[in-house]
């Protein structure tokens, strides 16, 4: 009775962070990479998975340019760390969620590769310290310089 009850909790724990996610869900991309665990997991978590991957799309802007506004966004990204992604490596492409229930995969150059009846998602990447994870905020906060122009 205990095992149902644990895992009735959490089926409605699943479903409720579903519907949340459902309601803020908002078009963008994710970067395919050569490496889909980082190496060194460290610095994914230091810096963010979604700082490193994702790319945000105007949603007020047409669905047609959410592609030319993903691969902006995936230049500017690969400009500003040189080629590279720190931990993931040299991209390979780019998922474009355009809903919770449609994305496509695309290639480097914009052709499209695979439809996928549901958006593409992150993993999570978190630091634990005494049982408690530890926001990147508080990442930043914890390694900062001092120096507001480093990030």
């Amino acid at each position: 009775m205990v095992k149902e009850a644990i895992e009735a909790t959490q089926r409605y724990i699943a479903e409720s962070e579903e519907a949340a996610w459902r309601a803020a869900f908002k078009p963008h991309a994710i970067i395919l990479t050569e490496r889909q665990r980082p190496q060194p997991f460290f610095v994914a978590a230091f810096i963010g998975v979604e700082v490193l991957l994702r790319v945000d799309i105007d949603p007020t802007a047409a669905p047609l340019t959410f592609l030319k506004q993903a691969l902006h966004g995936l230049r500017e990204r690969l400009a500003r760390w040189h080629g590279y992604l720190p931990a993931y490596g040299r991209a390979t492409g780019l998922f474009v969620n355009y809903s919770p229930d449609r994305a496509i995969q695309f290639d480097l150059d914009g052709n499209p590769v695979q439809i996928l009846d549901r958006a593409y998602r992150l993993d999570i990447v978190q630091f634990v310290i005494g049982g408690r994870a530890i926001s990147q905020g508080e990442l930043a906060a914890l390694f900062s310089t001092g120096d507001k122009h480093i990030k």
